[in-house]
């Protein structure tokens, strides 16, 4: 595993050419697909990105998740990405960061057994928050100056854990 790490140290450190510039700011929306146990959702996302070194780009961002069996989600993240050129046009990436996640179920009923008896129970409403973590890899496809396409998978952890596929547009300035 040490043997691993260090060669995945050194060829980091050996890219000499980076991905963008440094103070480069860009705007995008994307679709998604999330998967975890129960949990089968589509969203749509808008994101903002800033380069603060020619490798290392911020990216704070905002998904809505469609509602589906009288649920849905808004995550609000922070991610860290840093770009290894592969041509002129192509770039990869490893992601890191944070999130913060606020979901709604409203108007469903839900069976409850007490001493043997099931009953149906009426719910108008229930809120839940949560903080979770983010790691992944991501491909950027730059088709002009300012326009570019980018595919990510994101694997999200809290108290359950979510697998994320996300496609979408920006525009750079």
């Amino acid at each position: 595993m040490k043997k691993f790490f260090v060669t995945m140290c050194v060829v980091l450190l050996s890219v000499g050419a980076y991905a963008q510039e440094k103070g480069t700011f860009a705007v995008g929306a994307e679709a998604a697909y999330g998967s975890s146990s129960g949990f089968k959702r589509l969203a749509a996302g808008i994101k903002a990105q800033y380069n603060f070194t020619d490798p290392i780009r911020g990216e704070l961002g905002a998904t809505y998740w469609m509602k589906k069996d009288h649920n849905t989600a808004i995550d609000v993240y922070a991610n860290a990405h840093y770009l290894l050129k592969i041509t002129d046009q192509f770039k990869v990436y490893p992601l890191a960061g944070v999130g913060y996640e606020s979901s709604k179920s409203e108007d469903f009923t839900e069976s409850v057994t007490v001493n043997g008896m099931t009953q149906t129970v009426f719910v108008p409403e229930v809120t839940s928050t949560d903080v979770f973590f983010t790691g992944g890899a991501g491909i950027q496809y730059d088709m002009t100056e300012n326009f570019g396409f980018n595919a990510e998978y994101r694997f999200q952890t809290n108290v359950g854990s979510r697998s994320m596929f996300a496609a979408g547009i920006f525009y750079r300035f």
